[in-house]
């Protein structure tokens, strides 16, 4: 075997002395061996640190995911105490004490990363049930304005249909009924029955006359001869 595996060998069961079996081959165990590889290979001018395998670090995983963690960790810790002035026993007591502010430090952050997973999926789906309510109102204000058009259209053809059956039952009733009416013909009194289409007609006509009639004469025409004109213009 050669002299550096040796070595390796001796220092691997020293760090189980110092540290206890109660670790195993765990993230202290593991830093504890690097300590000892690094401050070993500083003392003798040769790196020792490459002596390092994952034998040192195979407990206490349930899967890989946790490997690259424990062996970040172990490294840092393992850098940062082979450099300080205490003991093995020392750095020993310092890695215990770090390892567990180091796992009550993931814990927070497994539970803050399942909080915010939590609220990710909360927001998820007040997100997905915001679209969905989106969906359904857009689809009750589209269902609503096409009602609105159809019931528009509808009413206003009816309106229509009943303005025009109105006004041609008006215009029958106006050819229809007969009134009594009295003209001025000849410079008499004259009484006969007319329809009121008929004596609508005449007056429309009675009114263009008497236009025509005002606009020939001249500007300073009293009101009194327009009027007399009116009332018998049948009698001339």
């Amino acid at each position: 075997m050669h002299r550096r595996q040796i070595l390796a060998l001796y220092l691997h069961e020293c760090a189980h002395r110092i540290c206890g079996g109660e670790f195993g081959h765990g993230e202290i165990f593991s830093a504890m061996v690097l300590i000892l590889y690094i401050r070993a290979g500083s003392f003798c001018g040769r790196p020792l640190y490459h002596s390092f395998a994952l034998y040192d670090i195979d407990e206490g995983h349930d899967d890989l995911q946790g490997v690259p963690k424990a062996i970040t960790w172990s490294i840092n810790q393992a850098n940062e105490l082979a450099k300080s002035s205490l003991s093995a026993e020392e750095c020993a007591v310092s890695l215990v004490i770090r390892h567990a502010e180091w796992l009550e430090e993931l814990r927070r952050r497994d539970s803050e990363k399942a909080a915010l997973e939590s609220r990710r999926k909360q927001n998820m789906m007040r997100w997905n049930q915001l679209k969905s309510d989106v969906r359904r109102w857009k689809f009750l204000a589209i269902t609503a304005g096409i009602a609105f058009l159809t019931l528009f259209v509808t009413v206003t053809s009816h309106a229509d249909e009943i303005d025009q059956k109105t006004q041609a039952e008006f215009e029958a009733y106006k050819r229809s009924t007969m009134i009594w009416v009295c003209e001025c013909v000849a410079g008499r009194e004259v009484w006969s029955w007319k329809s009121v289409k008929q004596w609508e007609d005449e007056g429309s006509i009675r009114r263009k006359e008497l236009d025509m009639w005002v606009a020939q004469k001249r500007p300073g025409i009293s009101l009194s001869e327009v009027a007399r004109y009116a009332l018998q213009s049948r009698c001339n």
